[in-house]
């Protein structure tokens, strides 16, 4: 691979790695921190299923997308700054991410769902393979960070949270924001706020998705959700509105996604 303006933005030994590399994507790991051997598992989700969450098949992921470059938005970014994704699997929210106008980085632990992210999206992205809790990137490169579905979603224990937390701190700007969402009880929002707080945020915001309902009906369908009429309602746009604007009447119990702002 060729020096280009996006591979000075890595640390060493990083950078040597990318430029070596004769991938289009560079392959960033350091195998000695996967004690869990969550490369194998992610990459086993990827090569056995086309798409291993049917994403791009339920309506309420497309709003989960869209209210988190709502928010993105509502931080202030501008275009020409740097967006940093983790966790990009397939590339359906980084499609829309490019559209911001921000410099977008993504990266995923499966080299499989990144190959497939940028066989959507195209060159524009700089996508890599690489590890959340050992960044390959400089210190204070980034104005965002999204960690999407991450912390509590990823089945990370304690002490891999907090290395995640830690270099999402590093490698963001002073004064940049860390978007954190997850998919968690709201009985349990403090862990969140709780866990953004004491890795060294300043907490600059939270909002809801309001997709209770929207989980709530599609379980009455489970049995049957493999039938065409039935992934038909589960995709349609129209119905997963309505039950997000009923549940968001009730504030954080008519939601499964929290999402919490962490300023550095």
């Amino acid at each position: 691979m060729q020096s280009t303006p996006w591979t000075n933005t890595l640390r060493q030994p990083f950078r040597d790695r990318a430029l070596q590399s004769n991938l289009g994507i560079p392959v960033l790991m350091d195998r000695a921190h996967d004690q869990e051997n969550r490369v194998a598992i992610f990459e086993g989700d990827y090569t056995k299923q086309s798409e291993p969450w049917n994403y791009s098949h339920r309506a309420i992921e497309g709003l989960r997308h869209d209210w988190v470059i709502e928010q993105l938005e509502l931080t202030g970014l501008m275009p020409g700054q740097r967006v940093l994704e983790l966790g990009c699997s397939l590339g359906l929210m980084t499609e829309k991410l490019q559209k911001t106008g921000a410099e977008i980085f993504a990266m995923d632990l499966s080299a499989t769902a990144v190959a497939k992210a940028r066989a959507r999206v195209g060159n524009a992205v700089h996508f890599l393979v690489a590890d959340a809790s050992v960044l390959p990137f400089e210190d204070g490169l980034f104005e965002r960070v999204l960690v999407c579905d991450g912390l509590f979603g990823w089945h990370l224990d304690e002490a891999t949270q907090a290395k995640v937390a830690s270099e999402v701190l590093r490698v963001l700007k002073p004064g940049g924001t860390a978007l954190f969402t997850d998919y968690i009880h709201h009985h349990a929002f403090y862990k969140v706020r709780n866990f953004v707080r004491d890795a060294g945020f300043k907490i600059s915001g939270e909002s809801f998705l309001g997709d209770r309902l929207w989980y709530q009906f599609a379980s009455a369908f489970k049995a049957i959700e493999s039938w065409k009429i039935v992934q038909k309602i589960l995709s349609n746009r129209k119905i997963a509105i309505v039950l997000q604007k009923l549940a968001r009447m009730v504030g954080a119990p008519g939601t499964r996604h929290i999402m919490v702002m962490g300023k550095k």
